[in-house]
C-alpha cells in the first residue's frame, strides 16, 4: 500500500495502519484510508526485531536503520 504523496510543509507525520486477517490499512496525515490483502496462502512476518515502516525518496539504503538491508519488499501480514 502506498499512501497519496505527503504533504512537504509538514515535519512530523502521522501513521496509522492496522490488519485483519489478510486485509490490512493504511492511513497518513488524516487522507483517506488505502486498503490491501496480502497474497498467497500463510504470508506472514513474524519479526523478532525492529520493523521499518517508511520510505524514502531515492534509493539509498545506507539512510536506513542498522540491520536493514533489503533486497526486496515484503508482501503478506504481520503478526503480532
Amino acid at each position: 500500500m502506498v499512501s497519496d504523496r505527503l504533504n512537504r510543509e509538514i515535519d512530523i507525520h502521522t501513521v496509522n495502519f492496522g490488519r485483519s486477517r489478510r486485509t490490512g490499512w493504511l492511513k497518513v496525515d488524516g487522507q483517506r484510508n488505502r486498503t490491501g490483502s496480502s497474497p498467497g496462502y500463510l504470508a506472514g512476518l513474524n519479526a523478532l526485531s525492529q520493523v521499518f515502516v517508511g520510505g524514502y525518496n531515492e534509493y539509498t539504503p545506507e539512510l536506513l536503520p542498522l540491520g536493514s538491508r533489503f533486497r526486496n519488499g515484503f508482501q503478506g501480514k504481520t503478526l503480532q
